[in-house]
């Protein structure tokens, strides 16, 4: 059996090593990296991400899914909801009424059948009645 060069593997070294840490080469024959996985990179063969982790390259993060799950580590959708305060498929937007970075924030008083900008909780249709200032926070 030929010997394969560095980052094939396996029979007629047809298999590509994963991402093995301090990009060492994989075990020429079973394809498993000595060394562990580099960075957010998981498995046997460190060609999965780490839960937290999604894309082709396992480096973007992961939103707020419900706690003690993860979201899909192709898509980086949460498969099994959101954290409470959070919206969208990769739970990285806050839902209606929330607002801030961490979405803790509660808007203020917008217009009946309006929210705040999930960013600034600034109420872009403006206050309730007897309600002021650009979050609709003053009387």
């Amino acid at each position: 059996m030929p010997v394969c060069k560095d980052g094939f593997y396996g029979q007629n070294c047809a298999g590509i090593c994963g991402n093995c840490k301090n990009n060492a080469a994989c075990n020429n024959t079973t394809g498993i990296c000595s060394t562990g996985c580099h960075n957010q990179w998981n498995g046997t063969l460190c060609n999965v991400c780490k839960n937290g982790f999604y894309g082709d390259k396992c480096t973007k993060t992961c939103g707020r899914c419900k706690p003690g799950t993860h979201c899909n580590n192709v898509t980086g959708i949460c498969q099994e909801g959101c954290d409470d305060h959070w919206n969208g498929s990769q739970c990285n937007v806050c839902k209606n009424g929330f607002y801030g970075d961490k979405c803790t924030k509660t808007c203020g008083r917008c217009k009946p059948g309006t929210h705040c900008n999930n960013v600034t909780g600034i109420c872009l249709e403006g206050c309730d009645d007897h309600w002021n200032g650009s979050q609709c926070n003053g009387k």
